[in-house]
C-alpha cells in the first residue's frame, strides 16, 4: 500500500507536469502580453519531479509548486481578462481538481505509512520484516508553507 500511494502521489505530480506545460501552451496563444504570468508558469514547469523514494525531495518539490500555484491563482484575481479568459479557467479548475487529489493521496500515503510501520513492529509480523530487512517507511511531512 505505501507504494501504490507513492505511485499515486507520482501520478499526481506528472499530470500536475503535464497540465502547466497545456496551460503554459494556451497563455502563450491566447495572452502572448502578459509576461509575469508567462514566467511564473515557466518555472513551475522547470522544477524537476522528484525521484521516486525521496519523501525530502518530494516535500520540497511540493512546497515550491505550491508557492507556484499560490501565485498563479493570486495573478488570474488581478486580472480580469485572465480571470474571464475560458481556457484559462477551465485549467485552473482542473489544477484546482488535482491539487485536491494529491492532498488527498498525500494522506492516504501516510495513512498507509502508519499502518505498514505498525504492522512491522508487531508480533507475529516483526519476524517477517526481521527475516526479509523490511525498512521503516518514512511519513510525507511536506507543508506548503
Amino acid at each position: 500500500r505505501v507504494l501504490r500511494n507513492w505511485a499515486n502521489i507520482d501520478v499526481l505530480l506528472q499530470k500536475r507536469f503535464d497540465l502547466f506545460r497545456n496551460l503554459q501552451s494556451v497563455v502563450d496563444r491566447s495572452m502572448d502580453y502578459e509576461k509575469e504570468l508567462l514566467t511564473l508558469i515557466s518555472d513551475a514547469r522547470a522544477l524537476d519531479r522528484p525521484a521516486t523514494g525521496d519523501t525530502r525531495e518530494l516535500a520540497q518539490t511540493l512546497a515550491g509548486q505550491d508557492r507556484l500555484n499560490q501565485r498563479l491563482m493570486a495573478i488570474r484575481e488581478d486580472y480580469p481578462q485572465l480571470k474571464a479568459s475560458e481556457p484559462v479557467s477551465r485549467f485552473m479548475a482542473i489544477m484546482a481538481d488535482t491539487e485536491t487529489d494529491i492532498s488527498l493521496v498525500r494522506g492516504g500515503y501516510n495513512d498507509a505509512v502508519e499502518t505498514y510501520n505498525a504492522r512491522i513492529q508487531s508480533f507475529p509480523d516483526v519476524i517477517l520484516a526481521k527475516l526479509f530487512r523490511f525498512d521503516v517507511a518514512e511519513f510525507g511531512h511536506w507543508d506548503p508553507v
